[in-house]
């Protein structure tokens, strides 16, 4: 489930695709440097409140912001952020002064919800028993060539939230195992980094999330936790790609929410029974937030760890986007049923090109720049 060779194929392919887009994403930077900032040394206060440019919310006055060299990747671990085997998570961080944009690209690498997944010869879940540092994280940075014209990021700042906690990025919980216990602290680190970013970057007015594999199922459950720390005045949009929020089979869901202590939206009805729910209560709650999936039915990768044997995800996939995407206009999806690969936005195969010509690529662009011909596609 891991997702940083696509998401760097995709971040170079993006540059060659936005050429020939009629549309653009702008970033409409105000002419006050916020700067780097300065690191200190409290983690991210949850309770402190305050307002700023970019709307109400946590991560005011009172938390550091993040300091980091202009236009430039650097890793930045965080106070008050936890990896499988407790060492502190982190942020990589390009910043761009005065930008008003952020891009926040979520890593996956596969989960875990029981000894042998987590402890095992061969953990299903990478980084868990590693201390994340700038060697392990920068071979994971996603490209990025500011002197682009046609590169829709060349103004953003951008952050890689690397993937250590083997929970999806939805835990806060110890999980105790037999063979060592292991944080599953991905919804509790993420809150404290989108934290951490909106002190770095006040004047933030649109945040596009994007996440491959568990990645994408962290930017779908946080985009609500985003919202709650940017404030309603910024605008948050996210996708999701490798990860249909089928639900698991056997008693796999059980075992997550019991060992990760899922952090579910506020008042998420039926998330408990069917992970599904998350998609509804989010669009419902945040219905100008654009939310898109790439999907393959039939995704080996997704089959393996849900429990699905051959042929089962697809109805599962297209009972999904009946029921808890098509209600909600924008929430969308590129849904290619035959397709066994996981890791889609960069796929320009002929086959996982839609009936009219939209690519998973095309996709992500028109989701990125508001295009009005963003829509769903199953095929």
């Amino acid at each position: 489930m891991r997702s940083t060779p696509y998401l760097l194929a995709a971040l170079s392919l993006t540059t060659a695709v936005a050429a020939c887009s009629d549309s653009s994403a702008t970033d409409n930077s105000d002419t006050t440097s916020t700067g780097g900032g300065g690191q200190g040394e409290g983690g991210a206060n949850p309770s402190t409140g305050g307002t700023g440019p970019g709307g109400s919310g946590a991560g005011g006055e009172g938390t550091a912001p993040i300091d980091g060299p202009a236009d430039e990747w650097a890793w930045r671990p965080i106070e008050g952020t936890k990896c499988g085997n407790g060492t502190p998570a982190g942020v990589g961080v390009n910043l761009h002064d005065d930008s008003t944009m952020m891009i926040i690209w979520v890593s996956g690498g596969g989960a875990c919800w029981d000894d042998e997944m987590c402890n095992g010869a061969s953990p299903a879940s990478i980084h868990i028993h590693e201390e994340l540092t700038e060697a392990v994280v920068a071979p994971e940075y996603p490209g990025l060539d500011r002197s682009d014209p046609n590169n829709p990021f060349a103004a953003a700042t951008v952050a890689y939230v690397p993937y250590c906690t083997g929970d999806l990025h939805w835990g806060d919980a110890t999980g105790e195992y037999s063979g060592g216990n292991i944080e599953h602290r991905g919804a509790s680190n993420m809150r404290t980094f989108l934290e951490r970013l909106r002190a770095t970057r006040p004047n933030t007015q649109q945040i596009f999330f994007y996440g491959g594999s568990a990645g994408g199922y962290g930017v779908t459950l946080h985009l609500g936790t985003a919202k709650e720390v940017f404030g309603d005045d910024v605008e948050v949009h996210a996708l999701a790609d490798s990860s249909p929020m089928v639900q698991p089979l056997g008693d796999r869901y059980d075992l997550m929410k019991q060992n990760w202590n899922i952090q579910f939206p506020s008042g998420c009805e039926g998330c408990e029974d069917d992970m599904g729910f998350i998609v509804d209560t989010l669009a419902e709650r945040y219905p100008t937030s654009r939310y898109g999936a790439l999907i393959y039915g039939s995704d080996a990768v997704i089959s393996m760890y849900l429990g699905f044997g051959e042929g089962q995800l697809a109805p599962a996939v297209e009972e999904l986007r009946a029921v808890h995407y098509d209600p909600y206009p924008e929430t969308k999806y590129f849904v290619y049923a035959a397709g066994t690969g996981h890791g889609m936005v960069a796929d320009q195969t002929p086959e996982a090109t839609a009936p009219d010509g939209t690519t998973p690529l095309l996709f992500f662009l028109q989701w990125l720049t508001d295009d009005p011909a963003w829509e769903s596609h199953a095929f």
